[in-house]
């Protein structure tokens, strides 16, 4: 409806992507055809940025005067107590990194293109199964207001997700018999909703960054 529509218009306004990073190992198996397959572990952090500003927002202090009242011989005769209330408007700003944190299980199938006798080009797809999920922010409620998720009874999100889809295009020499050193670029898509049921708008990440790495022959 188009209360929806307007919640996920204001949280696409509140957040925009930072650099993430993402750190693998595993292992491979080259056939002599050219195709290769391979698998390990992966960890991804993705973070994004969430700036807001809220205005027109009231405080209100409320200040208590004490007045004591003495006798020539110091003793107290009365005590007078006065509250008051002082009402401010002003802005509130939010700005913070949310953090997404994936362990990740790829299993990756491609070829192996021999440019050269020293340079290989390697592309490859595959399917990647997500081992745990954490995540923690800030995000705007039904009422578009900030307020900070985290673990536990705070989440917003499954700590297990469905499968993403990986590919990556890599150019790679070697050094020598057993080290191969490449740089290429890799993507990995995660559809469907990641939400838990507290958080009803479907969410989706598409990361593509540059790669680069070691590989080791055996």
């Amino acid at each position: 409806g188009a209360e929806m529509t307007d919640l996920i218009s204001a949280r696409y306004m509140t957040e925009s992507p930072l650099p993430s990073f993402t750190a693998e190992m595993g292992l491979g198996y080259d056939f002599h055809s050219g195709f290769f397959v391979e698998s390990g572990i992966r960890y991804n952090q993705i973070n994004i940025k969430f700036s807001h500003r809220e205005e027109d927002i009231i405080n209100n202090t409320t200040s208590i005067i004490i007045d004591t009242t003495f006798n020539g011989q110091g003793e107290v005769i009365a005590i007078n107590r006065d509250t008051s209330v002082v009402q401010e408007i002003g802005v509130r700003e939010i700005t913070n990194t949310n953090h997404f944190n994936f362990i990740d299980i790829p299993l990756s199938i491609g070829y192996n293109y021999r440019l050269s006798t020293k340079i290989n080009m390697r592309a490859s797809a595959g399917l990647v199964m997500n081992l745990r999920m954490r995540s923690k922010g800030y995000m705007l409620d039904h009422y578009e207001q900030a307020f900070m998720y985290g673990h536990g009874e705070s989440s917003m999100f499954k700590t297990r997700v469905a499968l993403s889809y990986t590919a990556g295009l890599m150019f790679e020499t070697e050094l020598n018999e057993k080290i191969i050193a490449g740089a290429g670029m890799r993507m990995q898509y995660m559809p469907g909703n990641i939400n838990l049921n507290t958080n009803p708008v479907d969410q989706s990440f598409l990361t593509i960054g540059i790669s680069a790495g070691l590989r080791y022959r055996i």
